[in-house]
């Protein structure tokens, strides 16, 4: 009966094109589009802890963010011992080059953060990371030997809640490290939201050159939300897309800004690449398909997938949009009407039956490319004609604390004692956004297996 539904249509389906309609109505959930602001706001931390740091990270980075940051859409700002507030940052008081300028007897490093964050739009805070809200010895930090010793600086992981606000919305962190003593850095603190990231137009991007021309002297992390994660096609063919290339499509459809994507594949071409074909080990029908992103941070990363049967509720789509329109006789006395053909059959769309003996999906942890197989015991569908919709999602990952960010991210102080307010302040913003973005959709098929 299902397929008789479809065969009986006006046009039998030939193309995507009635499937991708039906995608576009009752599948695909765009994203809500935002204004993208690309100005930038940089503050400069001008405490007096930063005249080494500058003196020693102007040639090896900073020089090069600054000039790569300025333009007309870029606002400086000092910070310090006051709120920020907007500079001339070629005035002579603001020079960052003039080390001699770094003398504010406290570091207020909350504030710049506070307003990144409460703004919403990309900025960049160059900062050695040392919290001296009142210039008072009012904190306490372990020594190795047990005790404790009174500092000016707050050791604590003060940034956490502003770090997890900042992610929680899908932005980006990344963090651009020199070293300036033998266990201390200058950070670069550079927030991308998420409307920006990937854009060629972002800080970030613009900076990426770094990676490679200063490779030796930086150290480069960079912080996502998982429920930002997505995947991307890479490397398509322009008549078979993702498929392998031991299979034919009889037809393909890609449309990536609907994340639409199609191909009909004969079945007995699939049977015989999965049980006729020993030599080939690479049994993946579907491939070319890539985590997007800095995945270094994460471990145990884990794809899942979910397919559902959809050759009926698509038959029945199709049948609904390809019936006669109705006619109807009017009275002409009183001018009621009377439909006398074209009963209108009304159409309520539903996922279709979920199934799991057809596909399955595989992950390469090394290169996180993203394949689809069928089942080793997979013998074909018993009806002709299938199509099914696959989903595949991120079932899961874990924050892992990698041995390079707990050397960089913080450090020993002169007296002995750890500030880790950077690294702490991280790895539990991080934590705490990992626990709500478990399922998170990556990328999506229509698979007909034809007879």
């Amino acid at each position: 009966m299902i397929f008789f539904l479809i065969s009986a249509c006006s046009s039998d389906y030939s193309d995507p094109q009635l499937l991708s309609e039906f995608h576009t109505k009752y599948v695909w959930k765009p994203s809500l589009q935002v204004s993208i602001n690309d100005s930038l706001d940089v503050y400069l931390d001008y405490s007096s802890g930063m005249y080494e740091a500058m003196y020693a990270s102007l040639d090896l980075a900073v020089n090069e963010v600054l000039t790569i940051a300025k333009g007309e859409k870029t606002k400086f700002y000092r910070a310090g011992a006051t709120s920020p507030y907007l500079i001339d940052i070629e005035a002579s008081d603001n020079i960052p080059t003039t080390t001699t300028n770094y003398k504010e007897n406290r570091s207020v490093l909350d504030e710049p953060i506070k307003r990144i964050v409460r703004g919403g739009k990309q900025g960049v805070f160059i900062t050695d990371f040392e919290f001296v809200p009142t210039g008072q010895k009012i904190f306490e930090g372990a020594v190795p030997d047990g005790s404790r010793v009174k500092t000016w600086i707050n050791p604590d992981a003060w940034a956490t809640n502003l770090f997890e606000t900042w992610l929680n919305k899908g932005n980006q962190i990344d963090i651009y490290a020199c070293k300036f003593r033998e266990k201390q850095f200058l950070y670069i603190l550079i927030f991308t939201p998420q409307g920006l990231i990937g854009k060629d137009n972002a800080l970030i991007s613009r900076l990426k050159q770094l990676d490679t021309k200063l490779s030796d002297r930086l150290y480069h992390f960079s912080f996502f939300n998982l429920k930002n994660a997505k995947a991307v096609a890479k490397n398509y063919d322009a008549h078979y897309g993702g498929l392998t290339e031991h299979l034919a499509a009889l037809d393909y459809a890609y449309k990536p800004e609907r994340q639409f994507e199609y191909y009909e594949v004969p079945l007995k071409d699939i049977e015989k690449y999965i049980h006729q074909e020993p030599s080939v080990k690479d049994k993946r029908i579907l491939r070319k398909v890539f985590l997007e992103g800095d995945w270094q941070l994460y471990e145990n990363v884990d794809i899942g997938l979910r397919a559902y049967r959809i050759s009926e509720v698509f038959g029945l789509y199709q049948q609904n949009q390809n019936q006669a329109p109705p006619e109807y006789e009017i009275d002409p006395e009183t001018g009621d009407s009377t439909l006398v053909s074209g009963q209108q059959m009304v159409f309520s769309y539903t996922e279709g039956e979920a199934v799991d003996n057809v596909f399955e999906v595989v992950f390469n942890k090394e290169t996180k490319e993203i394949g689809i197989k069928t089942k080793a015991d997979f013998y074909g569908t018993g009806n002709p004609n299938e199509i099914y919709r696959i989903d595949i999602f991120l079932k899961n990952a874990n924050f892992k604390e990698s041995p390079e960010m707990s050397k960089v991210l913080q450090w020993q102080d002169k007296q002995g004692f750890m500030v880790r307010s950077l690294y702490e302040s991280l790895t539990e913003a991080l934590r705490r956004t990992e626990k709500n973005a478990k399922e998170q959709f990556l990328y999506r098929y229509y698979v007909k297996l034809d007879f």
